[in-house]
């Protein structure tokens, strides 16, 4: 039994999910700095620091993902900057599921209902924090469709459609 969950630890640990969610958490913290350094020396508090921030943060995220979690399928020269803009609009995309899932949740679980301060806080940290997971899900999902293909999915998605498929099989002989 001990094996087997070093095993499965091993093999999470080493996965591009998690490679992912670890990016995606430095990516957080970098996301924070820019902001606190927006207000604090520039002194941009509002939206505008926010969407700043975030494409810092973005930007942040798809070099380390194209390095280091699809190391092996990583994109160089114009490619590079085609596929920042695959990265931006997929994230976009699980903006977009987190906000929904937040402001969702939120008006069921929580409205018309009183709570103690410190409890609403928290219910309203945890909804987000299970929104954004699921919007990083998601953008993992796409990226790893779009941004970074497997090589078979590239070659499926460049091959001729004739509906005829080719195999071919070598058989060493027998000595």
């Amino acid at each position: 039994m001990t094996n087997f969950l070093t095993a499965t630890t091993s093999r999470l640990l080493n996965s591009r999910f998690a490679k992912y969610g670890m990016v995606g958490a430095m990516g957080m913290v970098f996301n924070l700095v820019i902001l606190g350094c927006l207000v604090r020396f520039i002194g941009l508090a509002d939206w505008r620091a926010s969407v700043i921030a975030s494409m810092f943060s973005m930007l942040h995220n798809y070099i380390w993902n194209n390095n280091w979690t699809f190391a092996d399928q990583g994109r160089q020269g114009r490619r590079l900057l085609i596929g920042f803009f695959s990265y931006a609009g997929a994230c976009f995309i699980g903006m977009c599921l987190s906000a929904y899932l937040y402001s969702l949740a939120t008006t069921l679980l929580l409205a018309g209902h009183q709570f103690p301060k410190d409890l609403r806080i928290f219910l309203l940290m945890s909804i987000q924090f299970f929104s954004v997971c699921t919007g990083a899900y998601l953008n993992y999902c796409i990226n790893k469709k779009l941004t970074w293909p497997s090589d078979q999915q590239q070659n499926r998605a460049t091959a001729p459609a004739t509906g005829l498929r080719i195999s071919a099989t070598y058989v060493a002989p027998n000595r």
